[in-house]
């Protein structure tokens, strides 16, 4: 009896601790093809700056049969004064969404065909978001992530910088960011080697990194955030799964102008 107790304890304890909470949804003939999307809701991100607002467009698809499931927060700006720019802007961002989305419809096609009879699926999945981390007079700079989960011991998250100059839609790459001749290679890997030796493997303590850290690359992920740049990293790009999304973010004399 004594047992008994003790294991209803500890299930109720797991249950409050994950927030798990019994299914409602109702079961569904197996290959029965449900796709749903919802479009644009039109909820502002942020308070208008230069006229610019961004919007959030809201994306939803699921498929019983190929198993997949996806939702999807899109940035979208308007407002602008230079309308091509706003297209130019709006395009590159709906782009890089359509790309996430057909990556994981592919891959549940993919594996779709490759059944053999009565077999399932892994179930596939993607999430998309969107923070903006700067809305300038001048500029704009975005960090936008994906988890996807396509089986195995768990999914991925993957995120990716966007940085706009609003008087015409470009966007920055890293090497934009200095004045031309400024070392800047030396001087940002001088300041990870500094200040972040738990992360390049040359603190004596625990290293975050999986091999040795040889300095940033050629054109690393970034975004601006307060007029600070920071460079990002996914998950097993530096170190291992369980440490996540890292950042390195530098003082506000690295970043020496946006041209």
């Amino acid at each position: 009896m004594k047992k008994i107790i003790i294991i209803l304890i500890i299930c109720v304890f797991l249950l409050a601790y994950t927030g798990c909470q019994p299914s409602t949804v109702e079961e569904q003939p197996i290959n029965t093809i449900v796709t749903t999307v919802v479009e644009t809701t039109n909820t502002p991100i942020l308070a208008p700056i230069n006229n610019a607002v961004f919007t959030y467009e809201e994306y939803e698809e699921s498929n019983d049969e190929l198993n997949f499931n996806i939702n999807m927060t899109i940035p979208q700006i308007s407002g602008l004064d230079n309308e091509q720019a706003q297209t130019t802007i709006n395009d590159i961002l709906m782009n890089h969404a359509n790309i996430r989305k057909n990556e994981i419809i592919n891959y549940a096609e993919a594996d779709f065909k490759s059944l053999t009879a009565g077999m399932t699926t892994w179930p596939h999945a993607l999430d998309y978001w969107v923070e903006i981390k700067s809305i300038e007079q001048d500029y704009v700079s975005l960090l936008i992530s994906n988890y996807t989960f396509m089986g195995g011991a768990h999914g991925n998250i993957n995120s990716y910088g966007f940085t706009f100059r609003l008087s015409d839609g470009y966007l920055y790459t890293f090497t934009d960011l200095f004045e031309e001749g400024y070392d800047y290679y030396d001087v940002i890997n001088q300041e990870i080697y500094d200040n972040d030796k738990e992360f390049i493997g040359e603190s004596d303590e625990f290293s975050y990194v999986i091999e040795e850290f040889m300095g940033i690359e050629d054109r690393p992920k970034f975004f601006i955030q307060d007029g600070f740049l920071t460079i990002f990293y996914d998950p097993y790009d530096i170190a291992a799964y369980a440490y996540g999304h890292l950042e390195f973010r530098f003082s506000e004399n690295v970043l020496v102008s946006l041209k």
